[in-house]
């Protein structure tokens, strides 16, 4: 029983309340950028393969080091 299964209750007030802002800020994550062509979503996601693949290497680096 949440708002993004059952939009009807999403928080309403007399101005609106926060009626969309979840939608809105899905978008605006995807959303490309025109200078170079990638969203945020996309930036987060190469952050996190890099980090992951850093990970591999700091292992190898230390099994290295212990010989």
């Amino acid at each position: 029983m949440d708002n993004v299964n059952f939009p009807e209750q999403e928080y309403k007030d007399f101005f609106g309340g926060t009626e969309g802002t979840a939608e809105v800020a899905e978008y605006e994550k995807h959303r490309l950028n025109l200078v170079d062509g990638q969203s945020t979503a996309i930036n987060q996601h190469m952050a996190e393969k890099r980090k992951n693949k850093l990970k591999d290497v700091v292992g190898k680096v230390n099994d290295l080091n212990k010989k």
